[in-house]
């Protein structure tokens, strides 16, 4: 009897651990780097119901999630040839999240049912298995064929009015900020400002509300420095 309770706990303890490693499944907010003739790499960063909007340089992809060698076209030479999307959906609450280059709320559409169909056609071609995956942006149900109706980035599924700054494009080197917002219909946005910021690097790490880190002093600066202070204390004893 002890044996099956412990043979029953064991089972347990991996279905557990196995449902908590799922991934893209309602509420995953999700990160797409992608070049539409090539491939897109997806990041799993959160559940938007566990995330902390307000919590400071959160590290929400290590570097090297995603990197060059995803992608396998001579298209993709550099980061500058991908694009980024970040959006979630809430299937229960019935809201939808996306994000763009502008901090000034993109408002939407009122088509929140496309957005839903769309993103759950999106999470379903992206599996639960892990918290990345790499799939072809030409497939049936990619982010660019479903979400950008495979013609304009930033659609997010017909629901953002503000497709000129719907997604980021990554620069050859350092970073370019998203802002996620939250909206329900067109006349009930539900967040008007933005939830929080993400910083994605082409490091291949993401960071949630990235503020600015103190400037490094150098060694060489300091001993000059203290020097310095050592000369104007011996003029003064003089």
């Amino acid at each position: 009897m002890k044996k099956f309770l412990v043979s029953v706990m064991a089972a347990f303890m991996v279905f557990a651990i196995a449902g908590s490693a799922a991934a893209f499944s309602n509420g995953s907010l999700t990160a797409v780097i992608y070049n539409k003739t090539d491939k897109e790499v997806a990041l799993d960063l959160g559940s938007v119901f566990n995330l902390d909007f307000t919590a400071q340089n959160v590290t929400l992809a290590a570097a090297g999630s995603f990197s060059l060698s995803d992608f396998g076209s001579s298209v993709v030479n550099s980061f500058d040839d991908l694009s980024v999307g970040l959006f979630a959906r809430d299937g229960v609450g019935y809201y939808g999240y996306f994000a763009t280059t502008s901090q000034t709320a993109p408002g939407a559409t009122g088509n929140l049912g496309n957005f839903l169909t769309a993103s759950n056609s999106v999470m379903n071609n992206y599996g639960a298995a892990a918290t990345k995956t790499v799939k072809a942006a030409t497939a049936t149900n990619s982010y660019w064929k479903k979400m950008n109706n495979n013609s304009t980035p930033g659609l997010y599924g017909l629901l953002s009015r503000d497709v000129a700054n719907g997604e980021a494009v990554l620069p050859e080197e350092g970073f370019v900020d998203m802002y996620l917002y939250k909206y329900q219909t067109a006349t009930d946005p539900g967040v008007g400002s933005y939830l929080a910021s993400f910083r994605i690097f082409t490091d291949g790490s993401i960071v949630m509300n990235a503020g600015s880190s103190p400037v490094p002093v150098p060694g060489a600066f300091i001993l000059l420095f203290s020097g310095l202070l050592g000369l104007v204390g011996i003029r003064r004893k003089a």
